[in-house]
């Protein structure tokens, strides 16, 4: 958990305004296909956003006292230990996204629709940003201080959900593929607007983009896990 709870509150409360009042705003102008996708990018932004904020805040908070170095000595594998902080940054990002839609539902009086099949992109975007908080946990451990990179992709990210950019386009088809999340969140923009696809080609390119990522931020984290084993320290040449 944040080391701070009154920020995650406060943080809390100014998603779910903010969040609420663009759909008492525009809501009653949204189809209930756009509604719920609406909300589910916004799902996968602040899932994303919430949960590399809590681990690199935490990394940064234990490295600059000193206690991440200690987190090395410990009796059971460092693996275990990051794998725990990684899991559960995810699950608060996840409980605070269910309040803000009970608290959408509520105000707006307007049920949000998803369809049950779209829980596979929903664990599959659970997957990818497993591994990218591996691979946030590594580039935290080797440079300390990544605050502009946290930025810069959470803006990234929102700027790409809001642009809607066409993948389907031959130019940009390898660019679905490899770009986190993206294969999975344009599979739930079809899914809420109960659009034709190939249910096949998307469950393959969400499951290697999953994948893609994991193996890659398993790889970093290794990798930097060694090296700091190696110099006795965290962060640093």
């Amino acid at each position: 958990m944040k080391k701070y709870p009154l920020d995650s509150a406060a943080k809390l409360l100014v998603f779910t305004v903010a969040f609420m009042l663009v759909f008492v705003t525009n809501g009653s102008q949204l189809s209930d296909q756009a509604y719920a996708y609406a909300f589910l990018g916004y799902t996968c932004w602040s899932l994303l956003s919430e949960t590399i904020s809590s681990l690199y805040f935490d990394i940064h908070n234990r490295a600059q006292s000193g206690m991440l170095e200690q987190i090395y000595l410990m009796p059971k594998k460092v693996e275990f230990y990051f794998f725990i902080k990684n899991v559960v940054s995810l699950i608060f990002a996840a409980i605070e996204m269910v309040v803000i839609g009970l608290a959408l539902t509520l105000v707006t009086r307007r049920p949000i629709l998803i369809p049950a099949i779209a829980i596979i992109p929903i664990l599959l975007v659970i997957v990818t940003i497993i591994g990218l908080g591996y691979l946030l946990i590594a580039l935290a451990i080797w440079l300390k201080e990544i605050s502009g990179i946290i930025q810069l992709v959470q803006y990234a990210y929102l700027l790409l959900l809001l642009a809607q950019i066409d993948f389907t386009m031959p130019a940009f088809k390898l660019l679905q593929v490899i770009l986190p999340l993206e294969p999975m969140l344009n599979w739930l923009q079809l899914l809420a607007t109960k659009a034709n696809y190939g249910f096949g080609y998307y469950l393959a390119i969400s499951i290697t983009n999953s994948v893609l990522w994991l193996a890659i931020g398993l790889v970093m984290f290794k990798r930097s896990n060694h090296r700091v084993k190696v110099a006795g320290r965290v962060g640093g040449n």
